[in-house]
């Protein structure tokens, strides 16, 4: 898995992770960036104001983004030994168990 630096952007929330995953099971798989329902995701969490304007980027849980988590949210379903995960896919891993 390739590493990368990461988008700049606050971590997810619990309830914004939440909302993803409801969206990956409303789905049944993870959704393109295309999709109407990652683009409305990325619309209600952008003026949701979870995290301060000041400190985000533009890019903030864009559409990318909703579908970038999606497809971490199904690695960390998938995955049988989440210590094997990358760090930020480890928090998603324990929501999944909850």
């Amino acid at each position: 898995m390739p590493v990368t630096q990461g988008s700049g952007n606050p971590d997810w929330t619990r309830d914004e992770a939440l909302l993803a995953l409801d969206l990956l099971y409303r789905n049944g798989k993870p959704i393109d960036r295309r999709h109407s329902d990652a683009i409305e995701l990325s619309n209600v969490l952008r003026v949701a104001g979870i995290y301060p304007r000041a400190g985000r980027k533009d890019n903030f849980r864009n559409a990318d983004g909703v579908a970038l988590k999606m497809q971490n949210l199904l690695s960390a379903i998938a995955a049988s030994r989440p210590q094997a995960l990358p760090l930020q896919c480890r928090t998603t891993f324990r929501l999944w168990l909850q």
